[in-house]
């Protein structure tokens, strides 16, 4: 019987002293926080989207109920909660002033509790609520590689960060290209599609 006692004691201490939380990651909607489970990935990454001109879309959207909350995928420090409908999250160590992972967090009423250089904790912190007005939630993954920010596909990627999908929400979205947008080198855009 001390065995056993012994045994889960030691496993408890390992979780404490190596479990790394700066690491854990969720999906921005919990199970419990949308009871009816109705979530759903309805844009992929890299679609050329229409909303306010051809743009390349940098996150997914995520179809969900009105009334929703959202929570942080990683424990982080906002960087900017300057608008009431987006959210910047870093995480990691900065270096250089610069976080090595950062999510953003669109089409979503923030709370209004939130403030910059808040602390935030993966799956607990309530960031806000998706409403009607959008009736999805945008949630886009960057990365710093040293020189600049990228995004990266948040189901998908060779970055080590990706989201895993709740059960029962695996991603059947088919991406549909409709057009084609060419991106000058220079990470400036020229605002229009191909025409086609």
């Amino acid at each position: 019987m001390y065995t056993n006692i012994y045994r889960l004691l030691l496993c408890f201490v390992f979780l404490i002293c190596f479990y790394d939380s700066s690491l854990s990651q969720s999906w921005p909607i919990l199970a419990n926080d949308d009871i009816n489970g109705y979530y759903r990935v309805s844009c992929a990454f890299g679609e050329i989207h229409p909303t306010n001109g051809d743009h390349f879309h940098e996150g997914i959207d995520i179809d969900c109920n009105d009334d929703i909350i959202v929570r942080p995928i990683e424990d982080g420090v906002i960087i900017d909660a300057d608008s009431p409908n987006k959210l910047v999250i870093g995480h990691g160590t900065p270096v250089g002033g610069q976080y090595p992972r950062i999510t953003k967090i669109h089409e979503f009423q923030r709370s209004q509790a939130l403030v910059n250089g808040q602390s935030v904790t993966a799956g607990i912190t309530n960031l806000g609520m998706v409403v009607s007005t959008w009736g999805h939630l945008h949630q886009e993954m960057w990365v710093y590689d040293g020189s600049i920010e990228h995004p990266i596909n948040p189901l998908n990627n060779n970055e080590s960060w990706t989201l895993e999908l709740p059960a029962g929400h695996e991603d059947t979205y088919g991406p549909e290209i409709n057009d084609v947008y060419i991106e000058p080198l220079t990470n400036v855009g020229n605002g229009s599609g191909s025409g086609f």
